[in-house]
């Protein structure tokens, strides 16, 4: 966040399969990893389609100077306090990601249609930036783990 940037959050619920711009790119294999310990490989789209029924309040924090919401960068659960990811693979290049950390406020899914970083038409904001945030419950999380393999 720029120096003096006033912070504010604002709370939005989100269905991920309703977010055009959370589209995954077209894929051949997903690991579900740890720390980059692959816990299960899913070559099957189904496997995923849970993940876009997730349905949960978006954490925005923005800028003052950038009042319209796409331009809004995303806060309130700590990408550093990662739990697993899912990592798209096409032709053995990562392509998409989708990462959940968990916070004392419950459990954050990242969407990451675009893994590469990227800056607006103006060159401001490079980086990585995720399309969606959202609080999701940690037992529908976990059973997905389960369901595919990766249970803990």
């Amino acid at each position: 966040m720029p120096a003096g940037a006033e912070t504010y959050i604002l709370s939005e619920w989100i269905v991920i399969k309703e977010r055009v711009k959370c589209d995954l790119p077209a894929w051949d294999v997903a690991t579900v990893g740890k720390w980059y310990k692959p816990l299960a490989t899913l070559t099957d789209p189904a496997a995923i389609e849970p993940l876009y029924r997730l349905v949960g309040p978006s954490m925005w924090r923005g800028y003052p100077d950038e009042p319209d919401p796409d331009y809004l960068a995303f806060g309130a659960a700590d990408l550093s306090k990662r739990w697993f990811g899912v990592y798209f693979k096409r032709d053995g290049k990562t392509v998409a990601k989708v990462e959940f950390t968990r916070s004392d406020q419950g459990v954050f899914c990242w969407w990451f249609s675009n893994p590469e970083p990227f800056a607006r038409s103006d060159g401001s904001y490079y980086g990585i930036h995720p399309c969606a945030v959202i609080e999701v419950p940690r037992n529908y999380i976990e059973q997905w783990l389960a369901s595919v393999g990766a249970g803990e």
